[in-house]
C-alpha cells in the first residue's frame, strides 16, 4: 500500500521488511534510500507498507507498482484543471 501527499513537507514512513540483504545484485536497503530521496526532493509525505509477499523480489516489485499508481493518482488534474487538495492549493 502506498499513499502520497504532495504537501511541501518531506516525510517517509517505510514499513517493509526484507528477509535478505540483497535482491539479486542490489542491496535491499537501497530501496528505502530511493524513496527517502524521492520524498525529500519532492517534499511529499510518502507512506509505504508491504503487507505480504512470497519473496523479497515480489515485495519490491509490488512496492514500485503501487508507488507508480499512487503517484499517477496524486498528480492527475480533475474538474476543470483543479488538482484535488484538502488545503485548496499545492
Amino acid at each position: 500500500m502506498v499513499a502520497i501527499d504532495i504537501c511541501g513537507r518531506p516525510f517517509l514512513n517505510f514499513n517493509v521488511k526484507f528477509r535478505d540483504k540483497h535482491i539479486g545484485e542490489m542491496e535491499a536497503l537501497l530501496i528505502e534510500d530511493f524513496f527517502y530521496g524521492f520524498a525529500s526532493e519532492l517534499k511529499c509525505s510518502l507512506h509505504i507498507d508491504c503487507l505480504r509477499g512470497r519473496s523479497d523480489h515480489h515485495r519490491a516489485e509490488s512496492i514500485f507498482k503501487a508507488f507508480g499508481r499512487a503517484l499517477k493518482e496524486a498528480v492527475v488534474v480533475r474538474r476543470r484543471g483543479v488538482i484535488p487538495s484538502t488545503k485548496g492549493v499545492l
